[in-house]
């Protein structure tokens, strides 16, 4: 149909862009080489939480991979293929009926897309790893309109690229993973605090949240623990609240054994834990907050243990000082904390992700309705990531010579957190030099750039 447009018509339709929804990976290819040969602006759309404006044209076309979601499992490899429009809450309940389970996000609502070729954190990374070290493959249109695989044995160069930079080298149509054997059911627990005018209450808990998540980064236990801590402004509440999930891939007494320093009755409001299937797990997350409709800008930073409760304390009167001078309530706070073990038997050069150390990550997210809050949300995001840089850099500092060398090389901000568009070099760090070489073989004209301009900066 494309193909048998003339070119006024596509110069009309170009003026307002153009969204098309593919269900196989030729029609994409067909799509692509459209795009190149008429020189038309091209952006991808997998699962929409994207904060890079990656899946953003001006009179371009905008492929939107909703209908591309089958699953295909294979019990007895242990393995799963799932198209690019996948959803993360489309594939865990069939996981959960082979008894198996994956690495995936812990919102659920993600795509699988953006998160696993940028890195991709769950609450199995202590056990198993980033969602792409348990990449297997991937099938991908390139800019040519080729339609490729990568994997250890093919185009190898490739799926080091993608594994952390995925979305600037093409599209992929087909990820292939690993899945793992998942018969336990594991304890999730969800914690909030609300204050009810108990003088000092959140500087108690923030104090004890501390204590747990410096246990989860420096005590391995398997890989079994992790913990989320948010800051928001609940419906219906007047101040912001402090909600503390902890997760234990094992029994509810081991879970409350781990985790009892944030398990007592006058540290809580609310309490809910119970135990539950992995899929339930994956389900109940910190999916997407009551902001819908709002403008948002987001913005990553890492902490390393031994982390300081005075620290997060100066954080939280930051993050209150914030929302009362601008208003902007529905501003949040999330960190993710896992056991970084898995993670750090990887080489941080054996894939393109840049981010392997014994981290937490924080992700700030500024948010305002839409008027002309944009510049002080960037301006506080800005300040929060230094100032918890600032606080990476003295921590790296008390470690000295015992600090690991994925440590010293990581570049300390996850990839898919920066929504304020930091330079490739940064964001890539030691592994910068080796993707341009890539990205110049397989997409030299820059076509896929929206995620992260890699060859920006190339020539400097």
């Amino acid at each position: 149909m494309l193909s048998s447009l003339s070119p006024k018509l596509i110069e009309e339709l170009m003026i307002l862009g153009l969204v098309i929804i593919p269900t196989t990976a030729e029609e994409i290819s067909l799509i692509v080489k459209f795009t190149q040969t008429h020189k038309i602006d091209l952006a991808v759309l997998c699962g929409g939480h994207g904060q890079r404006g990656a899946a953003q044209t001006e009179g371009g076309i905008l492929i939107d991979l909703q209908k591309m979601r089958n699953i295909i499992v294979n019990a007895q490899e242990k393995t799963v293929s799932v198209q690019g429009g996948t959803r993360w809450n489309d594939i865990y309940p069939i996981l959960d009926a082979h008894n198996l389970a994956i690495v995936g996000g812990i919102c659920s609502s993600v795509g699988v897309g953006g998160y696993t070729l940028g890195g991709g954190y769950g609450w199995l990374t202590g056990r198993h790893g980033l969602a792409l070290d348990n990449l297997l493959a991937a099938e991908m249109i390139l800019v040519s309109g080729e339609m490729v695989r990568a994997s250890k044995d093919e185009n190898e160069d490739l799926f080091w690229a993608i594994r952390g930079a995925g979305a600037c080298f093409g599209i992929v149509t087909t990820f292939v993973f690993r899945t793992h054997a998942q018969e336990n059911l594991c304890w999730l627990a969800n914690f909030v605090f609300n204050g009810k005018g108990e003088e000092g209450g959140k500087g108690k808990v923030i104090k004890a949240a501390i204590k747990i998540i410096n246990k989860v980064l420096l005590q391995n236990s398997n890989g079994d623990n992790a913990c989320c801590m948010r800051w928001r402004l609940e419906k219906d509440m007047q101040e912001p609240s402090i909600h503390v999930m902890c997760f234990h891939n094992g029994s509810e007494e081991g879970g409350k054994e781990f985790f009892k320093g944030i398990m007592s009755e006058d540290l809580r409001d609310n309490l809910v834990s119970e135990s539950m299937t992995m899929m339930k797990v994956g389900q109940s997350g910190m999916d997407t907050p009551h902001t819908l409709g709002m403008k948002q800008i987001l913005k990553g930073a890492s902490h390393m243990p031994p982390i300081r409760a005075k620290f997060f304390e100066d954080l939280w009167d930051e993050y209150l000082r914030f929302l009362r001078t601008s208003g902007y309530m529905f501003s949040y706070m999330l960190w993710e904390f896992h056991n970084m073990s898995q993670v750090l038997s990887v080489g941080q050069k054996e894939t393109a992700f840049p981010n392997r150390g014994n981290y937490g990550n924080l992700m700030c997210a500024a948010t305002w309705e839409p008027d002309d809050g944009e510049e002080m949300c960037e301006q506080w995001s800005r300040k929060i990531s230094h100032t918890v840089r600032e606080e990476l850099e003295r921590t790296k500092g008390e470690w000295g010579e015992n600090l690991d060398e994925d440590s010293k090389t990581t570049v300390g901000e996850y990839t898919n957190y920066d929504g304020l568009g930091e330079g490739a070099k940064f964001l890539y760090g030691i592994n910068y030099d080796r993707l341009v070489s890539i990205k110049r073989a397989y997409d030299p004209g820059n076509v896929f750039n929206k995620f992260v301009d890699l060859l920006a900066e190339a020539d400097r």
